[in-house]
């Protein structure tokens, strides 16, 4: 069904090149066809894949088996997004709401799985997204990882060839979605503006549409233009070489 939608996504996006850009959906299950259904979909003019963001137990991010599928990304400068509720099923019916608040965790998890099993030392230019997943966490994230890298690194024998710290691996090679974050905005000084892409998510129920710009303005009051200017357009238009 993934190859069916993004025959559909190419034909759709076709219409208005410069102005549709699509997303191939691509499974991990079998590394060799997600190979050749990533090739097949950047020859078609989609300029990016989305993954599951929480992967089930018996295919992990560590998993080097994965390595062709990055190589392929890195080498047609795709990037690889990691959306929010993709994966693992977990069982959203009880507690839902409990779910819900929760459910960035599993990103993060994935993303230090990524980094700490040297994926991004592997191949420096992969690109990753994490897509509707909020910002508010990634500070934190940032200074556990470099904490726990400096002080427990030396001990389990954990150390990248690179020189970089996680938190610089993270800015080189992350860039993180969001809607509405007002936590995630009062940390830009600490996470920098090359790591945010705001979204609309439309035309799903957590979108900012009909109120996008009432929202924006909101969120970025006391920002300085050219951080906004990053985040609401030209970190996208950069990541996915945009022709506008």
């Amino acid at each position: 069904c993934f190859r069916a939608y993004n025959d559909w996504l190419a034909e759709y996006c076709a219409a208005h090149p410069k102005r549709l850009y699509g997303v191939a959906l691509i499974s991990l299950y079998d590394i060799e066809g997600a190979v050749l259904e990533l090739a097949r979909a950047n020859e078609m003019g989609l300029i990016g894949a989305a993954i599951w963001a929480d992967p089930p137990e018996q295919t992990t991010f560590l998993d080097q088996r994965q390595d062709a599928f990055w190589a392929e990304a890195q080498d047609r400068q795709m990037p690889v997004s990691l959306h929010t509720f993709t994966g693992r099923n977990r069982e959203m019916n009880d507690l839902f709401l409990a779910r819900y608040t929760c459910v960035t965790q599993r990103v993060q998890e994935s993303i230090a799985d990524i980094i700490f099993s040297r994926v991004l030392e592997r191949f420096p230019r992969l690109r990753l997204v994490s897509a509707e997943n909020d910002v508010g966490w990634v500070a934190y994230l940032l200074q556990r990882m470099d904490y726990g890298y400096l002080r427990k690194g030396p001990r389990h024998f954990e150390r990248f060839e690179s020189g970089l710290l996680p938190s610089e691996q993270f800015r080189r090679n992350v860039v993180c979605t969001f809607m509405q974050d007002a936590v995630g905005m009062r940390t830009l000084g600490f996470v920098g503006s090359e790591v945010l892409m705001w979204a609309s998510d439309y035309p799903h129920d957590d979108s900012t549409w009909p109120e996008s710009q009432r929202i924006i303005d909101e969120m970025f009051q006391g920002i300085a233009d050219e951080d906004r200017r990053k985040i609401v357009y030209s970190n996208a238009v950069d990541l996915y070489r945009m022709d506008l």
